[in-house]
Order: C-alpha cells, then structure tokens, then sequence
C-alpha cells in the first residue's frame, strides 16, 4: 500500500491470510508530498514573474497565497493534460495591481520532479519497506495507491516500474479507514459477535528494556527489534528480595521525529524486602496501541507446610468361619490388641503460593510538559482571538445595520419626528457611513465599529425617544377613552346587581367620566397642535395616572356592597303545608347574596382589563349609549 498524501508518503507491505491481516513492514517519508510539488511550482513561477514583471510574489503574504492557489490548481490540471500541452496559468492583480500569466507542460514539471530528486525519494521509501519485509518482489500480488500526489503519471510509472506490475488505485482511503475503525471497535466491544479477524502492527523503531533490582540480585536486557509484532509480548523470570526497575528506550535514536524523547517510560514492580527472595513472573511488551506495558506480575513463594497424618484403619473382625484357628494365634493376636498404638510423625510438604505484585508507571515525556504547556497557551491565544473576531464581525453587523434601519426610518416613520435641515444632515451622515464601512472600515478594530455606531445612536437615539413617546401618550388616551365609556354604560345599567346604587350615585358617577373625558380632549388638543421634534407636553405614565384616579372614583361607587334585607317577624301558628315554602324562600334568599357579591367582584376583575376594549371616539360612544340603553353584563363582558 502506497499513500502518497498532501504532507507526507508512506509504504506499507501487508500479508493477509484466513482471518488475519499482519503488517510486514512500514516506511514513511515526511519530504515528499503534495504540498512540496506545490512548493516546486510556486518557487518556479515566483522566479519567473520576478523577471518577467518586476513583482516577487515571495515578499506579500497575499501575492503568495494567491500563487499557490493557482499552483495547485495547475498541478492537477497537468495530471489530466498530454504530456507536451502547454498549460497556461493565471493571476489577476497578484501584485502591485499587475496581471501576471505564464505556460507550464507536464514535461516540464516532470523534469522539475527529476531535478529536486523527489521521484528517487519516492523509490527510496519503497525500497526501505521491502527491505524490512524480507520478501521478495515476485510475492508481492498486487499494489494499491492512494492519496492526491498518486494521480501525477510519472510517480505512477515510478512505482510499476519498480514493481513490475501496474498500480491500482481502486481503494476509497476515507471509506477504508471508517470500515477498518468500525471492526476494531465491534471486535473490542462485548455488545457485538463477529467472525474473529486477527490484526497485527510492527514495530517502527527498535525498543529495548533494561532492567535491574535495587539489591544488585538481578540486571538485564531485552530488545524488541525493529519490525517486530505488535501487540507483542516476552515472559521473564527473577529471583529478587527487592523493588525491580524497568525502563524502556529506544536503541537507535536515527529517524526518530525531532525533539522525541529517548526514553519511552519506567515500571517499578513494588516487591517487599521483609518477606525475603521470591521468584517473580512477568510478562511484558508493546500493547495494542503500541506503548509499553507490564501484563501481568506475580510473585511465587515456596512454603514448607506441616501436613497431619492420615487415621489409622481398625483391623477386621476374624471371620466366623475361621474355625481352624489354634490357641497360640489367638493368644497372640490378644497380646498385639493390648498393646497402645504408636502416632505416626507429621510430614512436611512445600507449596508453591502465588501473590499479584502491583506495578507503578511513570511515562518519560521529555520536554512534552513544556511543549504542552505552550501548545495549550497558543491555543488560548487562539480561542481569544476567535472571540475577538467573532465580536468584530458583531460589531460590524451591528454598525450595518443600525445605517440601514436609520436611513428607512428617518425617511418614513421618523420623518416628522425631526426637522429637514437635521434630517438631511443625519442622513449624509449615514451615507458617508455606509460608504466608510465596504471601504476603509472593511477590516478593522472592533473598538472603532463601537466607537461609531455610539456617535451616530447620539444622533438617532433622540428621535427614536421622541417618536415612542408620542405613540405612547396617544395610545394611553385611546385606553383613557375606552375606560371611561365603559363607566359611563355601567352608570346606566339596569342589571339587579346593581340597583341598590342610587340615582345620585349614578349620576356621579357621569359626572367624574364628563370630567375626565373633558381633560382628555384638551390635553389631545394640546398633543395635536405641539411640535413632533420636541418632547411631547404630556407623557403615557402621566395619563395612565388620570385613568387609575378614574378607576378609583367609579370602583368606590359601583362596587358597594348591597344592603341585606331586613329579617321577617316571627309568625305563630302557620299551617304545616306552609312551612316548605318558607323555608325554600329563605334559601333562596340566603343564596342570591353572595351570588351578587360574586357578580359584582367580577366586574371588578372586567374593569381592571379596560385594555381589551378598543379606543372610541366621543361622539359615537355617546351616540350608541343613546340607542342602545342601558347595557346588560353579558354585553358588557
């Protein structure tokens, strides 16, 4: 497998066998990809521009960036093109407002691969994994590329040629990488069964693992060599009464990344000096993602144990049917049963105990702590410039729109809410504002952009103040209408809730909405007739006092609560068939009272929302109470 990528290229000869795939060998080269022939062509056309126009696109950022872009695009129009067409490439107002244009061949960047020695870097990495591999090239059954630079002719004729077979190029990288991460985690995961597919890695850089106890009992080596198996492991045995320390390095520090660290990391397996000398059992390697790792650590210990003697057996009876035994035999078979039986003497048997040790790791990063601590800075840095920007562009948004907003609504609905002469001025303002913004203020601070929308809401703010005001007094009098034409038909309502109120209750109650709808009509008169680019004489909250006061006056009328009738003398002597009706009577009597006092607490919640009634004019209210009559509840509700 070849992957000839933007940033680097890298080899990898693989064997697969029946549910298992097992990397032979790997390769990489970090100098060769296709940012590096994008490099060769800009540095080429770089030159010839200066020559040609004067203007060295090396010294602008912009000019730069402007010719990669156009050496990428080149690069992969070449890949498509015959070999002697002249490709033209082009760059309007790369530099000091010049058009630069050139003609390049594939040919020609062939011959500029040649030159810079990129094609035999190509074949040296291929050559190194082969070599590692240690098969030979008639085993090799077939080869796949991927990645951008693969798509260039001539590095595909490179590598049939080495091989002596033509390359395909048939394998979706991002679709195998997906597929191939999908099964790692289904084969790790317990939740799922699959067919078992056997992976194994190899080792890029060679490891080894020196060891040694703090007593000097046990000292050593182990080497796991460049290309071995990964996940790998070795057993090891050591017989110590003291801590053991293990630290893993790589052997050969040649094609390490810069700034590497040497040292990879350190075990110390904990074994305790007061219970003497144990053998230890260990089992260590590269694990499956490749670090170093200590499997398993067991103790062993042999003990002596004391092991307690088995019962002795009875002897049988004798048979009945031994009837020829003599007198002598039974005599002495007598003399053996009275003699005490002798213990046997315990035994010592040794067995072997086995005890978990635990093991302390401690990773060798190097310089990476200081390296991360300036990584994490820079990205702080980062994530507050970020902000920064973000909070320009709101600034700027903001900015725009306030111009946009402004110039529509000084010219309709804020027109007469300011004089013509500070109109026109606003308004040049605004342009010229609108103007600085797609020009010089294209790119700059986020102070500046709130610096100058704060001078021009200086300007707005004003007029925006007054135009609200004015619509709120008129729409404060529009609910001062309505409320006291609500009073005036509650004056005149003949409903039985309320007829206990007297005419001259009644009549006071017009009174106060004749006076309040008077002060009505001349502050809208004074409104009328005050200039809109001055603050209104009279404000909403001023108004919206007048109604409360309103409110108050009707609410003390209206709402008194009505008198009880009087109880009725006590009667003797009524006839029995009498005595239902009555008593129906008075709970019926008893029952309209609080009904009453429910309905007239409504109402009390009915007016205290004068604002779902809509704004009335004098005349026509007056002119419906006149046909209408007095107003039922439900009508009033």
């Amino acid at each position: 497998f070849l992957d000839l990528g933007h940033e680097s290229t890298q080899v990898s000869v693989v064997a697969y066998k029946k549910g298992q795939l097992k990397v032979l060998s790997h390769s990489y080269n970090k100098e060769i990809g296709g940012r590096h022939i994008d490099k060769l062509l800009f540095e080429h056309f770089a030159e010839v521009f200066n020559q040609k126009y004067g203007v060295d696109a090396r010294k602008n950022s912009r000019a730069s960036l402007r010719l990669r872009t156009q050496c990428e695009k080149l690069k992969k129009t070449l890949s498509a093109n015959p070999k002697d067409l002249e490709t033209p490439i082009h760059v309007e107002c790369m530099m000091e407002d010049k058009d630069v244009s050139g003609m390049f061949t594939r040919a020609q960047l062939e011959e500029l691969l040649e030159g810079q020695g990129l094609l035999a870097k190509i074949q040296s990495t291929i050559e190194s994994a082969m070599e590692l591999s240690g098969i030979k090239m008639d085993q090799v059954d077939s080869v796949e590329m991927v990645g951008g630079t693969s798509r260039i002719p001539r590095v595909r004729e490179l590598v049939s040629e080495f091989f002596g077979k033509d390359s395909r190029t048939t394998i979706n990288a991002a679709e195998s990488v997906a597929r191939g991460a999908s099964l790692a985690c289904a084969m790790l995961s317990p939740a799922f069964r699959v067919r078992e597919f056997r992976v194994s890695d190899c080792c890029l850089f060679p490891v080894e693992v020196q060891y040694y106890s703090e007593d000097g009992s046990c000292k050593g080596k182990l080497e796991f060599e460049r290309g071995s198996e990964v996940p790998g492991q070795k057993s090891l045995k050591l017989k110590t009464a003291s801590p053991v320390h293990f630290e893993w390095m790589h052997s050969q520090a040649e094609g390490l990344p810069k700034d590497a660290s040497v040292v990879l990391c350190k075990h110390k397996v904990n074994v305790d000096p007061k219970k003497g000398e144990c053998l230890l059992k260990l089992d260590l390697g590269l694990g499956l993602d490749g670090c170093p790792a200590i499997f398993s650590c067991v103790k062993e210990t042999q003990e002596e144990v004391l092991v307690e003697p088995s019962p002795q057996r009875t002897p049988k009876n004798p048979s009945s049917n031994a009837t020829n035994t003599t007198e002598e035999g039974a005599d002495k078979m007598a003399d053996e049963a009275e003699k005490p039986a002798v213990p046997e003497a315990p035994k010592t048997k040794l067995v072997t105990r086995q005890e978990k040790i635990s093991v302390d790791t401690t990773f060798q990063l190097g310089n990476l702590p200081e390296a991360l601590e300036r990584l994490m800075e820079d990205e702080r840095n980062m994530a507050s410039h970020d902000e920064l920007v973000h909070e320009t562009h709101a600034s700027k948004n903001s900015l725009e729109e306030y111009v946009y907003k402004m110039r529509d609504a000084i010219s309709s609905t804020y027109s007469q809410y300011e004089s013509e002469d500070k109109k026109r001025e606003f308004l040049k303002r605004l342009d010229d504002m609108e103007e600085w913004l797609y020009g010089d203020g294209e790119e700059t601070s986020k102070d500046v952009y709130v610096e100058k929308l704060k001078e021009l809401k200086q300007i707005g703010d004003p007029i925006e103040s007054r135009a609200k005001d004015f619509e709120d007094v008129r729409e404060a009098f529009g609910k001062m209408r309505s409320y006291i034409d609500l009073c005036r038909r509650m004056s005149h309502t003949e409903d039985k809730r309320f007829s206990h109120i007297t005419a001259e209750e009644r009549a006071k109650v017009v009174e106060e909405c004749n006076q309040y709808e008077k002060w009505v009509q001349e502050q809208e008169t004074i409104i009328k007739a005050a200039p809109k680019t001055e603050v209104p004489p009279k404000f909403a909250s001023e108004v919206e006092s007048k109604r409360s006061d309103l409110e108050h006056a009707c609410k003390k009328i209206m709402n008194r609560p009505k008198p009880k009738a009087p109880s009725p003398p006590p009667q003797a002597d009524k006839p029995m068939e009498d005595q239902p009706k009555e008593d129906e009577q008075a709970k019926e009597q008893d029952e309209d009272e609080p009904e009453e006092r429910k309905d007239e607490d409504a109402w009390m919640a009915d007016e205290a929302k004068p604002d779902q009634a809509a704004p009335m004019d004098t005349e026509a209210t007056g002119a419906a109470a006149e046909e209408d009559g007095p107003v039922e509840m439900e009508k009033m509700d």
